[in-house]
């Protein structure tokens, strides 16, 4: 049998061009991923990716993020080594359809302008609230993009895999190759850079010696993950456990 082909991960040449609007730790992302490049790790493709071959990529904003889902998006279908094979999934709330709708035609004008054809597939998915007697639905009045996070396989019923990507990040490279990446668990994730341990964290949130976290964050030092690059498996995120474990961690937690 011949052996599997490995590809560079897009997961750490991403970082190269992370935006960022925590403004005092600009320099701290600079340093912790200027190096990036040099760093990145190998992908094991999947055994089998006769599912895998369209790329299903999800993206979610409001009016604020407009700016970013656009240059976010255009980094995407840029480096698309097969356009054609990528549908790119938008969600939003249902009253700014058409105000995204608009947004993709500038898009879509722009891939023309810069003359990157074929294009991606854009289908625009209206935001689903929590039911209202769930525990939640408070909750996703300030961060509805945490919910829509936990859910993305209500929008994608059919699909066996979605790459989610936050509106603040500028690809560098082919996402297809982490979208094939081999997968162990429901989810894979990039690490937070490492001027932003656990103990950043446990510190800026919750400081006090004997607080909740200490049973639950054994070893402060290691990064947390980075659901700004999220790689999710549908095909097990359905079984709703996952979604109703992190509802109630976030909730647990105050987010």
């Amino acid at each position: 049998m011949s052996p599997k082909r490995r590809v560079r991960s897009p997961v750490v040449l991403f970082f190269a061009c992370l935006v960022t609007a925590h403004g005092y730790s600009d320099l701290e992302y600079y340093r912790s991923y200027q190096n990036c490049r040099v760093r990145g790790r190998p992908l094991v493709e999947e055994h089998d990716i006769s599912d895998l071959d369209i790329v299903h990529v999800v993206f979610a904003a409001d009016p604020s993020y407009y700016v970013g889902l656009m240059a976010s998006l255009l980094s995407l279908a840029k480096h698309l080594l097969s356009p054609e094979k990528c549908v790119v999934h938008v969600i939003a709330a249902a009253t700014e359809l058409q105000r995204v709708r608009e947004l993709m035609t500038c898009v879509r004008r722009d891939l023309v302008d810069f003359e990157y054809t074929p294009q991606p597939k854009i289908v625009l998915h209206a935001m689903r609230p929590p039911p209202r007697n769930s525990p939640f639905a408070s909750f996703f009045m300030d961060s509805p993009f945490t919910y829509v996070r936990y859910h993305i396989a209500d929008y994608l019923p059919s699909e066996k895999r979605a790459l989610w990507i936050d509106t603040d990040v500028i690809l560098h490279a082919d996402v297809a190759p982490l979208y094939r990446m081999r997968m162990d668990h429901p989810a894979a994730f990039p690490g937070s850079p490492r001027a932003f341990t656990w103990h950043h964290f446990y510190a800026t949130f919750n400081p006090k010696p004997g607080s909740q976290f200490e049973s639950l964050f054994y070893n402060t030092s290691k990064p947390p993950l980075n659901p700004g690059i999220m790689l999710i498996d549908l095909s097990y995120w359905r079984s709703g456990s996952v979604a109703r474990s992190l509802e109630k961690w976030t909730l647990r937690f105050n987010g």
